[in-house]
């Protein structure tokens, strides 16, 4: 079980803690569980939300699934689904420690290893 702190620049502006555990097989498969809070920002809106992500790696490629909701603050009627794909790896130290960021730097930031991520999906406020 890793704990994490990462960064989210875009329609999610802010900080996203939380836990990982991945799971990694001799065959290249493998499953990662993360859950944790997103803090910051969704379309001017601040607050707090659940934020989770399930990836499956087969060997037909990765396949992720993401869910936010139970927000608080103005994030409180925020609800969402969609997938996530791996654009690209960047940063210092690369590939030394995954995206575990202490600090949330700017989107072009110094962690010991950054990803850009392309999320996909939905959300709304409900009213």
């Amino acid at each position: 079980m890793l704990e994490i702190t990462a960064c989210f620049h875009g329609t999610f502006e802010g900080t996203w803690v939380g836990t990982e555990r991945d799971v990694f097989h001799t065959d290249g498969t493998g499953t990662v569980l993360a859950s944790g809070f997103f803090s910051g920002t969704v379309n001017g809106r601040s607050g707090t939300v659940a934020f989770s992500l399930h990836v499956t790696i087969s060997a037909n490629g990765e396949v992720s699934h993401w869910v936010v909701d139970q927000g608080t603050g103005g994030l409180a009627a925020l609800h969402g689904q969609g997938t996530t794909q791996e654009v690209g790896e960047h940063g210092p130290g690369c590939p030394v420690s995954g995206f575990d960021c202490t600090d949330c730097p700017p989107a072009t930031g110094t962690c010991d290893d950054s990803f850009d991520l392309n999320y996909t999906g939905q959300i709304e406020f409900a009213p």
